[in-house]
Formats: structure tokens, sequence, C-alpha cells
């Protein structure tokens, strides 16, 4: 099969002081520690990046800084997530499966890229992530509790996130069709009746969100050595 991962760069980074995807850990750029595990990933044949306009520059320089030779195309993305990762669709034709990945995690693992392609193999379409170990309530406006949740069944999802084609591209041009906004990749799926199985992945496998994340991250990197 062929396997292609689109990597969503084309975020806003609202909540740090520049753009979340340049910043180092251990001397390199978030991105590339984002992009390393499907470059070294042998099962991965290609790499398509979504950025905005301003950015691609600096990211091809970072392609040619680390000899990334995966990444087929660097495109410009949409004004949200859901229609960056349209666009990445798009550009990965004539591919079998499809996984997309969020620039901002850059601790996944190859071993868990692996078990989630073995698992949209047998499944079509998998969401990556981990049971919740927090207790969780949902509120009203004014943010009153309105109900604890069963945390037994509940989950905090992470990328990459990936379906068979047929199922990505069907899935992304219906929620159009309906004008339906996603909040994950999964969701788009399980709208059209797909059964999206669930794939535990480690903990360290974090969204890049605050400053504080990546202390946390280059301490985990650092035992990873």
């Amino acid at each position: 099969m062929k396997n292609s991962a689109i990597i969503l760069a084309a975020g806003r980074s609202t909540r740090m002081k520049e753009d979340k995807i340049f910043l180092e850990l251990l001397g390199k750029p978030v991105l590339y520690h984002s992009v390393k595990p499907f470059e070294e990933h042998k099962n991965i044949e290609e790499i398509i990046i979504v950025t905005r306009a301003e950015n691609r520059k600096r990211i091809e320089s970072i392609i040619k800084q680390y000899d990334l030779k995966k990444i087929r195309n660097v495109i410009e993305g949409g004004e949200t997530r859901q229609d960056s990762a349209y666009e990445g669709v798009k550009a990965a034709n004539k591919t079998e499966i499809i996984l997309i990945h969020n620039a901002a995690n850059p601790l996944i693992k190859e071993k868990e890229i692996t078990n989630l392609l073995k698992a949209i193999e047998k499944y079509g379409a998998v969401a990556i992530g981990y049971p919740a170990k927090d207790t969780i309530k949902s509120t009203d406006s004014k943010n009153f509790a309105t109900k604890t949740l069963n945390r037994k069944n509940l989950w905090q999802m992470q990328t990459p996130q990936g379906m068979r084609y047929e199922i990505a591209l069907q899935a992304f041009e219906q929620a159009y069709k309906d004008n339906f906004t996603g909040t994950d990749d999964a969701s788009l799926a399980e709208r059209l009746g797909y059964k999206v199985k669930l794939v535990e992945c480690s903990r360290e496998n974090i969204k890049i969100t605050y400053p504080e994340d990546l202390k946390f991250a280059e301490a985990i990197l650092k035992s990873r050595k």
C-alpha cells in the first residue's frame, strides 16, 4: 500500500509569542521533530506539509537543512484546520492510506505510526489517543457543572489520525456539502457511519500549545537518547 502523511503546519499559534513549529527543541525546530518519525518510517512513501504562504520559504529551508527526502510538496492551507487538512488530502492523490498529523505534535513514535497503519488496513478509519485519567465535567454557559462524565468511556485524542484514502476524500467532501466543521478528522468519518477504531499511544504524544509544553517535550526527548 502507498501511505501518505499530511503534516498540518498552518496554525496561528495564538497562545505562543511566535509560531510554535519554528521554536527549538534540543536545537532543532518543532517541525523537524514532528516530521522525522514519518521521514524515517519505512512504510511512509510521501510527506506533504500544509502551511501558510508566508512560512513556505522558511519550511523549505528546514527541509533542505535537514535533508528531508520524503517531503513531496509544501502547499498552502486554508482558513481553518479542516480546510488545510482537505487541501492535503486533495494533494495526496494515487495513495491508499492517508495520515493527518499536527506539526505541533513532535513526540509521536515510529512504532505508534506502525500500529496506526496496521489498524487502518483492518478497520478503515483510526484515531490515536489515550484514555482520560482525570475526572471530566460538562458545564453550562456560566461554568456551573451539569454532569460528571464517565471517564472509563472517554479518550483524549491526539494525532496522527488516518483513513483509507477513499474514506477520507468522501468524509471531507460530504462535510463541505453539509457545511459541517468537525473537531478532528475522525469526526468527519464518524458522521458518515464509519466506525473509527481508537488506538492507544503514549501519553508523551502531546500537542505543543503552551510555553510549558516545550519544557516537557524537551525532557522527553532527552530521556529517549
